[in-house]
Parts: C-alpha cells; sequence; structure tokens
C-alpha cells in the first residue's frame, strides 16, 4: 500500500520448498487476506487471516507460486517453490 507509514512487514514461509503444508508467519499482528497465486496470475488458495502465523495444507501440484498478504497496515508479497 502506498499510504503505509508503519514498521515495515516481513515474512517467513516455511518449509522451504513447500511441501503438502505450509506455515507463514509475519512480524506483527495483521488482519486480512492471504492469497496464494500461480505462475499464470490465477489464485490457487485464499483466507482471511488474523494474528501473526497461519498453518494451512497446500496439495497444488510442483511449481513456482506468489504469496500475497494485504491488511489495513500494509502489504507483503514472496514467491515460493512446491515441490
Amino acid at each position: 500500500m502506498d499510504d503505509y507509514t508503519g514498521k515495515a512487514i516481513t515474512l517467513s514461509l516455511y518449509p522451504d520448498p513447500v511441501t503438502d503444508y505450509c506455515t507463514v508467519q509475519i512480524n506483527q499482528e495483521l488482519n486480512g487476506r492471504l492469497r496464494i497465486y500461480d505462475v499464470f496470475g490465477r489464485i490457487c488458495y485464499q483466507q482471511m487471516i488474523s494474528g501473526r502465523q497461519w498453518s494451512f495444507p497446500f496439495e497444488q501440484v510442483p511449481g513456482y507460486y506468489l504469496l500475497e498478504i494485504v491488511g489495513t497496515t500494509g502489504a507483503v508479497r514472496t514467491s515460493f517453490l512446491k515441490k
């Protein structure tokens, strides 16, 4: 978000590469939305989130994906490999 002036959001995703389950952790409390996109920009997974850490099953085909977390205090994106 362009108007974000607070603390930067940092993200950890594990295991790396992702297998059948994925855990995401950020450095601050956040209410918002988590989405995962495939290389074609299609949404593969999404959920509303609250807190600092989330675990969820990720049973997509192997490949590269983009994880995006968007909340009222900012946004963060990272790519990852699904094995």
